[in-house]
């Protein structure tokens, strides 16, 4: 990586580029992200079209899909009450969260921006200082600055409390997620990602009939013995994702698995931000490849 490349994502993560304007700041923030130049004239792959798509694709209901209290109300009229986490509290300071009223176990988020979570599974042994601190900054943080995601620019900061799932089938109780990625309305194949809990993340991708794909550039060589089993709804997370994906152009569609019940975990509308470099180069043209921009 070059000098100019260091110092402008310095500057990026530091939210000290916020004057610039959206499509040379792609334009440089892609160069030194990806170390090649960004195709925004005649986008080929997914992460270029997903850059393109931030810049062109200004349907005004995206912001309600992203802010993660709206979103559950959108998701709430197609899935209905039982796909819905329940929500525990809104606040819109970390500083008011009330602590009494949680159970000992929950997930706290900050509501307009992505990766700001803190996993509670015993609120005793919660060091909440931290906790409030890290959430302050989140809501501090205008997320589009960094991303240029138009859609993260005006949602309300606030911090919202949700139930905390597990699978109990499990013996680390580690929730089952299903990330399905959709294009025009079809959900065309899921990404499954585990070892979160434990901090190291593995993603598998698998087809309709959970063949397995080799998407992923760690795990597209994995023996099958220790790919993650198929789920039993698995038909039934396919019909959650199309019915959520409907009339849309592109989007990745998060849901859980708790037994055969599915929740509604997110609407994605830039994966990755569209600087995902876990999947390989050749899935990155497939996934381009299924994504239709307008003439």
């Amino acid at each position: 990586m070059s000098v100019f490349s260091r110092i402008f994502l310095a500057l990026a993560r530091r939210d000290l580029l916020r004057w610039m304007p959206a499509r040379p700041y792609l334009r440089r923030y892609w160069k030194a992200t990806m170390g090649y130049p960004l195709n925004l004239d005649h986008p080929v792959t997914y992460n270029e079209k997903l850059q393109w798509l931030k810049l062109y694709d200004l349907d005004p209901a995206y912001p309600e899909m992203v802010d993660k209290v709206t979103a559950k109300e959108q998701a709430r009229k197609i899935l209905g009450d039982d796909a819905i986490i329940p929500t525990l509290g809104v606040w819109e300071r970390a500083e008011d969260i009330d602590w009494d009223a949680l159970p000992d176990r929950f997930v706290l988020k900050c509501t307009h921006d992505s990766g700001t979570v803190i996993v509670c599974e015993d609120k005793s042994a919660l060091d909440r200082k931290t906790a409030v601190e890290k959430l302050s900054a989140g809501l501090a943080r205008n997320y589009y600055h960094r991303t240029r995601e138009w859609f993260y620019k005006d949602i309300r900061p606030r911090v919202i409390a949700e139930a905390y799932l597990s699978d109990e089938s499990r013996t680390d109780g580690e929730l089952s997620d299903y990330k399905f990625y959709c294009f025009d309305g079809s959900p065309v194949f899921v990404m499954v990602c585990v070892g979160r809990k434990k901090g190291y993340p593995s993603f598998y991708y698998f087809d309709r009939e959970w063949n397995a794909l080799p998407y992923d550039r760690i795990t597209k060589d994995a023996p099958p013995k220790s790919l993650p089993p198929r789920p039993q709804n698995l038909g039934r997370l396919f019909e959650a994702a199309e019915k959520l994906s409907e009339g849309l152009r592109h989007v990745r569609v998060d849901l859980y698995s708790v037994g055969d019940r599915i929740y509604f975990g997110e609407w994605t509308l830039c994966s990755g931000g569209g600087y995902d470099q876990d999947i390989t180069p050749e899935a990155d043209r497939y996934f381009g490849s299924l994504l239709n921009l307008p003439e």
